[in-house]
């Protein structure tokens, strides 16, 4: 049964909501969580796991730059 290496909150990919793995928990291999998010449990000795990158959007406009009011 595999451990989550450390305590991390993710988003559940059927719910959307907010999960705790918990390292004091045993969970089954074939869990949605430990597939969705396999990083989490890698062994400590292992190294880091893989970091994705999101785009971050910026709240305020460059100088000169114009942007287009949001659609509501």
């Amino acid at each position: 049964m595999p451990h989550p290496n450390q305590p991390v909150a993710v988003t559940h990919p059927e719910s959307g909501g907010y999960v705790t793995l918990d390292p004091a928990i045993n969970y089954d291999p074939d869990d949605i969580l430990v597939k969705a998010y396999p990083w989490a449990f890698l062994a400590k000795d292992t190294g880091p796991g893989v970091v994705e990158s999101m785009p971050i959007e910026t709240t305020t406009a460059a100088p000169g730059e114009k942007r287009p009011r949001p659609q509501r």
